[in-house]
């Protein structure tokens, strides 16, 4: 589960992310212990926590043991048994996707019930709080960062993060992040004006009363997959037409 909480950190980054190690052949001691739960439980919850160990994102043991043990009894030990997955395999695998295992049809409801049994959310909605600002290399500050995670829906973030173990896609985060930066105009201000630093304080003072005014369309802006959609360039264009020195800038 290497390549997962490096996309938590930075979720539109699709390339790959796991160290060279992860393509080491998996010991000799975790294929013996095939079969055995604990085994599994074990090696995935070690990777999850030294993984998270200095990023924004850090689980301690029972966060790590509890959403690992969960993650083995939604696979099935006797399913990774029968594919031949090793322990240290499931561990560095990139996604479920990538096991050669038949998943349950309700995986990922499982996975999203397991991140909330395990506590899993509140630390996850605080990373991708830090992260989103990150990617357009802006630094929130602590109010902005705290209205983006008091606003995120818990379910939602459990539902996308499930997704994203599943078969690493990270669409649902992306529209959940998008729209509710959408719904702190602090937050949507901050980016805009760090990537306009040319604009007057009057232009500045336009484009934050435009945000505040417009919590729909700008929720619906950010949400938009790419900046050529219909509500994003409506965004932009009523944008520049309220504060038309910003277009400029």
């Amino acid at each position: 589960m290497r390549r997962i909480l490096t996309l938590l950190v930075a979720f539109v980054v699709l390339g790959a992310c796991s160290s060279d190690d992860d393509d080491a052949a998996p010991s000799t001691r975790a294929q013996d212990e095939s079969g055995d739960p604990d085994a599994y439980v074990e090696a995935t919850a070690s990777v999850l926590r030294e993984d998270s160990q200095g990023m924004d994102f850090e689980l301690d043991r029972r966060q790590a043991t509890c959403f690992a043990t969960e993650l083995v009894d939604i696979v099935g030990v006797d399913a990774l048994t029968e594919a031949r997955i090793t322990p240290d395999e499931l561990a560095v695998a990139e996604t479920l996707a990538d096991l050669d295992v038949d998943l349950p049809d309700d995986v990922a409801t499982s996975l999203a019930g397991a991140i909330v049994d395990c506590d899993l959310v509140e630390p996850i909605e605080a990373a991708l709080s830090g992260a989103f600002a990150g990617e357009f290399g802006v630094a929130l500050s602590p109010d902005a960062e705290a209205c983006l995670a008091d606003r995120l829906d818990d379910q939602a973030v459990a539902e996308g993060y499930a997704a994203t173990f599943v078969d690493g896609s990270t669409g649902q985060i992306q529209v959940l992040l998008g729209t509710t930066a959408g719904r702190c105009p602090e937050v949507v201000t901050t980016i805009i004006l760090a990537l306009s630093p040319g604009m007057t304080p009057e232009t500045q003072a336009c484009v934050r009363a435009y945000i505040e005014a417009n919590g729909q369309l700008v929720a619906a802006a950010f949400a938009a997959p790419n900046t050529d959609d219909p509500e994003f360039q409506q965004f932009v264009v009523q944008l520049a037409t309220a504060c038309p020195e910003a277009a400029g800038a």
